[in-house]
């Protein structure tokens, strides 16, 4: 549902930003790991001649209104995806070959500002998006992968910790508006976003490219047993001020937004051969298919 909030000219932009991105940010701590089931898909690299496996995960638009869902996607280890039977027993990770994708887009859906008043007022109203790293992240060391995909996505850094990274979704300028009057911000929705895109193939619109993905390093981890995860936060607050209005001017700001991620890693290996079937598979196999010569005997008969 939208959030509508009241504001007075007596609360200042930097408080509205404080009081409403504190509300948000609380909520954030409470969500878990993005509940999603990723896709397993497999392939087959012709310059390494090499089977691939990728895991992708999709969180759907997801309303930030009322709490700021965390991105953060759970991979398992190439060795985890054998014990999981996603991948032949005897199969052999090999190293240097991996890449990992990530894509985030933020959309406002409604965005409007109303006069309660008798009288003409103005104002200036934001929609910003706050992002950070996930600091629960368990991607390996912040100091080489889990950097490398944060500064890839536009993300600071002071030392190994991802520095907050602020987006202007959306922003009405300064706008006079009628007594009793709504204004809606033209041309919604409003979508920005940004994807890893290395090797400049721009951002946005090369999610699954392997050519873009970044490529991890950290091979003794990806090719062991366990799972690993990484993703963002994404706490938007909702500024207001008025400007130039007189009186004490009563105005309705109402704004949906939604957020959206879809993140994969590939593994390249070696595959190993299908697992034999046991011996009482093998009989039940024989009695079926003279069963069946038996059937096609009468039949003719």
């Amino acid at each position: 549902m939208p959030i509508v909030i009241v504001f007075t000219r007596k609360e200042s932009l930097m408080n509205t930003f404080r009081r409403i991105a504190g509300a948000v940010a609380f909520a954030a701590i409470t969500c878990a790991v993005a509940s999603a089931t990723p896709i397993i898909t497999y392939g087959f690299d012709s310059v390494t001649n090499l089977t691939t496996v990728t895991q992708t995960y999709v969180l759907p638009n997801t309303a930030l209104n009322i709490v700021a869902p965390t991105s953060t996607f759970q991979f398992a280890n190439f060795n985890q995806l054998i014990a999981n039977g996603a991948v032949y027993a005897g199969s052999t990770y090999q190293a240097g070959n991996s890449t990992f994708d990530y894509a985030y887009t933020n959309t406002v859906a409604t965005f409007s500002v109303t006069n309660n008043d008798a009288i003409t007022d103005m104002f200036n109203a934001q929609i910003v998006s706050n992002l950070n790293v996930d600091p629960a992240s368990t991607m390996p060391t912040p100091t080489t992968d889990r950097k490398s995909a944060g500064v890839d996505l536009g993300f600071g850094f002071s030392g190994s910790t991802a520095l907050q990274k602020s987006v202007t979704v959306a922003d009405s300028g300064n706008i006079t508006v009628a007594a009793g009057a709504t204004y809606t911000f033209p041309s919604l929705p409003v979508i920005v976003g940004t994807s890893i895109s290395v090797n400049n193939c721009g951002s946005g619109a090369t999610f699954g490219d392997p050519t873009c993905a970044l490529a991890l390093t950290r091979d003794s981890t990806y090719g062991g047993s366990g799972y690993w995860t990484y993703g963002l936060t994404d706490t938007s607050s909702f500024g207001f001020a008025g400007v130039g209005s007189t009186g004490n001017p009563h105005l309705t700001f109402n704004a949906t937004t939604y957020y959206a991620a879809t993140a994969e890693v590939t593994y390249e290996y070696v595959n190993g051969a299908p697992p034999a079937p046991e011996p009482a598979s093998i009989v039940l196999l024989g009695s079926a298919l003279v069963g069946l010569g038996l059937v096609r005997r009468r039949t003719r008969a």
